[in-house]
């Protein structure tokens, strides 16, 4: 069994358990994702066996989400105020579907092409697909993250987190992309901003895979990333996410959040 460890700071890691007690859990389960795969909002490499699970009754939970798990900020930017919100998710390490290759996942989605977004695992392992642009072509980028590892998504990038060694805990902090005041994060239609590209991840064993649709081969390029961009290390890495969302002042999530921008080509998304 997977130890669960946090490798953020202590103190900080008891802050979030604490607030997640404190309120319930938004729980994504097979038929959400089955769902999302029929209103072309996330892809699914044997969609029928899914279908033919939940018509079985089957229909475990994928994830466990704490939705601004602790309070949201509202930090100075160049472009205005920003404001950012903090999630707790857990992956329990549910199949979506006996006898298939899909493997524990969230459902994926597109972040908008302003929206900065930063995850730091605290326990077990997950793997991280999103796209990127590299010198303006688009590829399809993945990382495998264990406790204390981080992942920068790119403004305007679809992402999927994939559970390989479960139960894995992940915090995340995303600045909204609503203007302050306005939509809430659950308000947005982040799951039917654009179809998601025909990819995913299908499991054997130990061993996992990148799955794509027979019927459109896949041109995306595939850019493996074996740590956090030199600029953002610095940023996040020194005493982990929740630290820096709990206990850090407002500059230093500006940096973050103008930093990220900065090294972004994320105007060439348009979804």
């Amino acid at each position: 069994m997977t130890a669960i460890l946090p490798a953020t700071e202590p103190a900080a890691a008891t802050t979030l358990l604490t607030h997640a007690l404190t309120k319930p859990s938004e729980t994504r389960s097979l038929r959400d994702l089955v769902t999302a795969v029929d209103a072309g909002a996330a892809w699914l490499a044997d969609p029928a066996a899914a279908r033919a699970a939940l018509h079985d009754g089957h229909n475990p939970p994928l994830y466990h989400a704490w939705r601004d798990v602790v309070p949201a900020r509202t930090t100075p930017a160049a472009d205005g105020p920003v404001r950012w919100h903090a999630d707790l998710v857990l992956y329990p390490g549910a199949v979506p579907a006996p006898g298939t290759a899909e493997p524990p996942r969230s459902i994926g989605h597109w972040n908008t092409r302003t929206q900065v977004e930063v995850f730091q695992v605290l326990t077990g392992r997950v793997l991280m697909l999103h796209t990127n642009l590299v010198d303006g072509t688009p590829v399809l980028a993945w990382r495998s993250c264990g406790p204390g590892e981080h992942v920068h998504v790119p403004p305007g990038a679809w992402h999927l987190t994939v559970a390989e060694h479960a139960p894995a805990a992940v915090f995340n902090i995303y600045t909204g992309a609503e203007p302050p005041g306005t939509a809430t994060p659950a308000e947005l239609p982040k799951y039917h901003r654009a179809a998601p590209p025909r990819l995913g991840v299908t499991i054997t064993g130990d061993q996992l895979s990148l799955a794509t649709d027979p019927s459109h081969p896949s041109t995306w390029p595939v850019q493996h990333l074996s740590a956090s961009p030199d600029w953002a290390a610095p940023l996040t890495d020194p005493h982990g996410l929740a630290t820096l969302y709990l206990e850090c002042d407002d500059t230093a999530l500006s940096a973050l959040h103008d930093q990220t921008l900065r090294h972004s080509d994320h105007t060439a998304w348009e979804r």
